[in-house]
């Protein structure tokens, strides 16, 4: 059976890429069809003064990754929107994305979670940046996230509250607690 949520939707040239979790998908949107950096800018404001991505390399890393950001909400099938990033827009704005464990049940996913320190400006910036390559969001939807789930399940992932062993873990000697 063929993964629910292939990277190639992230990007087409393949290669790792990041995605951040956008709650306001009209908000991006906006910002893409008037070229408001500004606007756009507000998709990765965090109290914390750092951005939340996760870091995406093949089709089953996705999966995790996406029932990991959903692991805290009412259901692990909840439609979501993403901003895919690509390395090199960092590089090119000299922003340094860091590792920094994601909290989530799944070993795999937690070791895909990176931060990044934004500022005001440097937020403004990487909006632009994406403005100016037209990068849209993706939409996870409910279909995909419940097939994703059910994938999940079989393979005992711990994103999947009735789940206690990860098979995928035990394979890779992954500790998973």
């Amino acid at each position: 059976m063929a993964e629910p949520l292939p990277v190639h939707r992230l990007r087409a040239g393949g290669g790792p890429i990041f995605v951040r979790k956008i709650t306001r998908r009209r908000r991006w949107e906006d910002a893409l069809d008037q070229k408001n950096a500004q606007l756009g800018a507000g998709v990765f404001e965090d109290e914390s003064g750092s951005t939340s991505l996760w870091k995406i390399e093949s089709d089953v890393g996705f999966r995790r990754v996406a029932l990991a950001m959903n692991e805290n909400r009412s259901s692990l099938h909840e439609q979501m929107d993403l901003l895919p990033i690509v390395h090199e827009q960092f590089d090119e704005l000299d922003l340094r994305p860091f590792q920094f464990p994601g909290i989530t049940n799944c070993p795999v996913a937690r070791a895909l979670h990176y931060e990044v320190k934004l500022d005001a400006d440097a937020r403004a910036r990487l909006a632009a940046a994406l403005i100016t390559a037209k990068v849209s969001t993706i939409r996870c939807k409910k279909n995909e996230m419940t097939d994703a789930e059910n994938a999940s399940r079989a393979e005992g992932c711990l994103t999947v509250p009735e789940n206690s062993e990860c098979l995928v873990c035990s394979a890779m000697n992954v500790e998973s607690t």
